[in-house]
């Protein structure tokens, strides 16, 4: 591999320090993904345990990644770090393969299917909206921004980072402050869960049950072990939401 293949970090303005770094990695974890998986795998785990010990697993992988991912950024602090460090060691077939994977999979792929979560978000709460639409009017807009200036960026991105931690946090004080009923099943869910899943604890709720004693069914219906397809499945879903842990190392040269 020749020098002048990579861009020298001499040629890169370095605009983004240690907390918009921080703040990019914040930005790209916390969003759509955190709202929307646990509803996903939820049903499947069967328990409170086993739905805190896939996102425990889930983060066990993303903290690995991250740390690698950190000691390859700070050894070679350039543009698009993965790129650089697989095209300089295993040459620039690699080094494309590489790329081409983390561009399509890891951005655009991840980047639309994050878009369309939100234009279904907000087409729940503004009806007269269309999901792919707002969609495609939030890829355009948010891009225009980043592409004007990388201090405009990164100054929008802190703005954004803050609302996200003051809403996270805002959920917590509301989660430990309210007290709020179970909801039961009512008979047409059942009965569809019946015709459908005839092996889920929700199918084999006993006919005519009080809401106490489906509620006491429901919690003590068997749960997978923790070696299972359902706690596998969940823990690589749930890896979708901790996407973003590598991001500040791909703007390292700035």
């Amino acid at each position: 591999t020749e020098a002048a293949d990579v861009p020298s970090h001499e040629q890169q303005q370095r605009v983004i320090g240690l907390g918009s770094a921080t703040g990019i990695c914040v930005a790209s974890m916390i969003g759509m993904g955190i709202f929307t998986v646990t509803g996903v795998v939820g049903a499947d785990l069967g328990s409170t345990t086993n739905l805190m010990l896939v996102w425990v697993i889930a983060g066990v992988v993303a903290l690995a990644g991250a740390l690698t991912i950190g000691e390859l950024g700070a050894m070679r602090p350039e543009a698009s770090a993965q790129y650089v460090v697989v095209h300089g060691s295993l040459g620039p077939t690699f080094g494309y393969l590489n790329g081409m994977v983390t561009l399509f999979i890891g951005y655009i792929a991840a980047i639309a299917a994050i878009a369309i979560v939100a234009g279904e978000y907000i087409e729940n709460l503004a009806p007269w909206t269309e999901a792919r639409i707002t969609a495609t009017v939030l890829l355009l807009g948010l891009g225009f921004i980043h592409a004007i200036t990388v201090i405009g960026g990164k100054r929008f991105n802190d703005g954004l980072v803050i609302l996200k931690v003051l809403v996270i946090v805002g959920f917590m004080v509301a989660g430990l402050a309210m007290t709020v009923e179970p909801i039961i099943p009512d008979a047409a869910l059942i009965e569809a869960a019946r015709a459908a899943l005839p092996d889920s604890p929700l199918a084999t709720i006993p006919v005519g049950a009080s809401g106490s004693e489906i509620l006491d069914h429901l919690r003590e219906a068997p749960s997978p072990p923790v070696f299972s397809a359902a706690i596998g499945l969940a823990v690589i879903t749930i890896s979708f939401a901790y996407l973003g842990w590598s991001t500040a190392a791909e703007v390292a040269g700035e």
